[in-house]
């Protein structure tokens, strides 16, 4: 598994942790014309959840978990993660966007990339401890974010001031 990304929850940086995430590597050189730059990249289109310990369930390198996005849905920033307010368990943020594709007829891709035609985003929140059930709440962005975001999660506290 090609793996980028990695991380974990910020509470654990610099100390042992018992599990890492990153985004899942399915193709490089990917349909991103409709990008127009980069004119290719990585696509990223999985979460995944590796094993650091051995645990119950899992061995240390162990795949803990998994989340595939639907076809034509590709992550466009690293995944972030956070404690639950419950202090038991991690969030894992995703932003997500539908890119058309090529061989759907009567779209312009070209165009599509101009206009925001057909093109849209998704934050989706995924818990960390079960991310083969998929997410536990999508979001509907107003427009779509491009690939290439970098994404971070400020706590409200630290920024109303």
């Amino acid at each position: 598994v090609l793996v980028e990304f990695p991380i974990v929850e910020d509470s654990v940086v610099g100390k042992k942790a018992d599990a890492v995430y990153g985004l899942v590597t399915t193709s490089i050189g990917g349909p991103l014309l409709q990008f127009s730059t980069p004119q290719s990249a990585v696509l990223l289109d999985a979460v995944i959840k590796f094993a650091l310990e051995d645990g119950e369930v899992h061995s240390k390198g162990d795949v803990a978990g998994r989340y595939d996005l639907p076809v034509g849905w590709h992550m466009v920033s690293e995944p972030t993660v956070l404690s639950k307010t419950s202090g038991e368990g991690t969030y894992v943020l995703l932003l997500a966007t539908f890119v058309p594709p090529p061989e759907e007829e009567g779209i312009d891709h070209v165009g599509v990339a101009k206009d925001g035609i057909s093109l849209r985003t998704q934050l989706l929140v995924l818990d960390g401890d079960s991310l083969d059930d998929g997410p536990v709440a999508k979001v509907d962005l107003p427009s779509h974010v491009n690939y290439g975001l970098h994404s971070l999660f400020v706590e409200w506290e630290r920024i109303k001031d």
